[in-house]
């Protein structure tokens, strides 16, 4: 993409050095930011201070200008042959509108980008309010950058129609990623579905974290010793939430037993769990602190967010550097991944004696851990 993008910007710079009268209100169009290779970007910021000065942005009055320029090294500000090599890039003249909006696009995409790493580096880094503002900061850049492409004349911005007369869109699985819905992970909707059970569990968070799967592990052993917390945490915890998703399984069983008002212990869960297949030794339920339901509770729902706004940042990434997707697929695929994420890191303010229970080993850590179901559906 970079390649295409410096050709364009030269092809864009040429035809306004070639038709300074003609050409130079696309001046408005472009910013220097647009801009891949630094240079053309010192050239265009040239012929905007021309143009305010109401002086036409011809070769000779750019290379006067470029030789001032206390940022450019004297031999490329006084190297006229430069300005040459764009001028033979330029096309056709009344091409050079759609040369600007390709920069333009370059421009937005990278825009995105930069804002998805942004994301994924918060996330991964475990700073999980700043991973959300970066979201939130992110979600303004995506609607200027929007309004900036429909700004664009419509002619140089139509989308040409997909072959065969299909209709362009992106693919089914940017939906998957971009939110994870509770019934999504449920067995019970694959078999409504007609779907084979085993397909139900599909990580989409990337690799498990170990750390996450211990305290999901001390979480559920919680929820299962005061199965009376399950309905304080059911408005903010999700399935989805829990990275590995033989965890999410068992904690979409017990929420429906409660739901449905069936007793919530080691045992029954085991055995609801089971229907749906997936098999968990009672023991490994039991050994909770149900005091610490909640608390262990939000740090699972912590981890999870980190892991979600890891991934929405991962994807907008890749979906900005993917050309096969037009500006409005972009759009469209990363606003819909931004919107999966919450502004706020937590469901509600925690108590001072919450802060300090995650560093404490739960009772069942001094004898046998929490062992993972026999059938766990991360593949």
């Amino acid at each position: 993409m970079d390649s295409l993008s410096i050709r364009a910007e030269q092809a864009m710079l040429g035809v306004i050095l070639s038709d300074p009268a003609g050409q130079q209100h696309l001046l408005d169009l472009v910013e220097r930011a647009d801009m891949r290779r630094p240079w053309h970007g010192q050239v265009l910021s040239a012929m905007e201070r021309l143009r305010q000065r109401g002086v036409a942005p011809g070769p000779m009055e750019v290379y006067r200008e470029l030789r001032n320029d206390p940022d450019l090294p004297p031999g490329i500000a006084r190297n006229g042959v430069l300005l040459v090599d764009l001028m033979d890039a330029a096309p056709r003249t009344g091409h050079a509108g759609a040369c600007a909006a390709i920069v333009v696009e370059g421009g937005i995409r990278q825009r995105i980008l930069l804002a998805g790493s942004r994301i994924a580096q918060a996330a991964e880094s475990g700073d999980l309010e700043a991973a959300l503002d970066l979201a939130g900061r992110a979600r303004r850049e995506l609607d200027r950058c929007r309004a900036r492409w429909l700004a664009l004349p419509e002619p140089v911005r139509r989308e040409l129609p997909a072959p065969g007369g299909e209709v362009r869109d992106y693919p089914e699985t940017v939906r998957r990623s971009a939110a994870v819905g509770e019934d999504s992970l449920r067995p019970d909707s694959a078999m409504a579905a007609g779907r084979d059970e085993r397909q139900v569990y599909v990580p989409v968070l990337g690799s498990p974290d170990p750390a996450a799967a211990v305290a999901e592990a001390r979480a559920l052993r919680d929820l299962v010793a005061a199965p009376s917390r399950l309905s304080e945490v059911r408005g903010w915890l999700r399935p989805g939430h829990f990275v590995r998703a033989g965890h999410g399984a068992l904690y979409a069983v017990m929420q429906d037993m409660d739901m449905a008002g069936k007793l919530v212990d080691a045992v029954t869960v085991a055995w609801e769990a089971a229907r749906r297949g997936v098999r968990v030794d009672p023991v490994g339920l039991s050994g909770g602190t149900g005091l610490f339901a909640v608390a262990s509770a939000r740090e699972v729902h912590r981890r999870g967010l980190l892991a979600e706004a890891a991934d929405a940042g991962r994807g907008i990434q890749a979906d900005a550097a993917n050309l096969a997707y037009s500006p409005r697929q972009l759009f469209q695929a990363a606003g819909e991944r931004l919107l999966a994420l919450p502004s706020e890191p937590a469901p509600g303010p925690r108590s001072s004696w919450e802060a300090q229970v995650l560093a404490l080993p739960s009772p069942a850590a001094a004898g046998s851990r929490t062992r993972e179901p026999d059938r766990e559906a991360v593949r």
